[in-house]
């Protein structure tokens, strides 16, 4: 892949990046609205959002992405792989990483 081609891809996962987070803007503001938010899209409860629950789960929450957005952006938040976005990688796509203390609450809540 030539480096232009890297360059628009990073910048396409970018843009859709920065598409679902204002979308979700008004349902991610706190640690616990963030939580629901996952927990709503983690149809089946096991902690974990595949590809599609990630999909149908965004489309239910007011994103208007396609398919081929919807599977850039698990790629981009699917940190180590493993074909699914768990809360972490999910917060920290959205919002960042967290501190040092706000990290200890997440880990108890969570």
């Amino acid at each position: 892949m030539t480096l232009s081609k890297v360059s628009n891809c990073r910048s396409r996962q970018s843009l859709v990046l920065e598409k679902v987070r204002a979308d979700l803007s008004n349902r991610t503001k706190t640690l616990r609205s963030l939580g629901a938010t996952f927990k709503i899209m983690d149809t089946n409860g096991d902690r974990k959002i595949d590809k599609q629950e990630f999909y149908w789960g965004l489309r239910d929450l007011g994103c208007s992405l396609s398919k081929k957005e919807a599977g850039i952006l698990l790629e981009v938040l699917d940190t180590n792989a493993d074909g699914f976005v768990n809360f972490e990688e999910f917060q920290v796509g959205l919002r960042g990483y967290p501190n040092a203390t706000r990290q200890e609450v997440i880990d108890r809540a969570f």
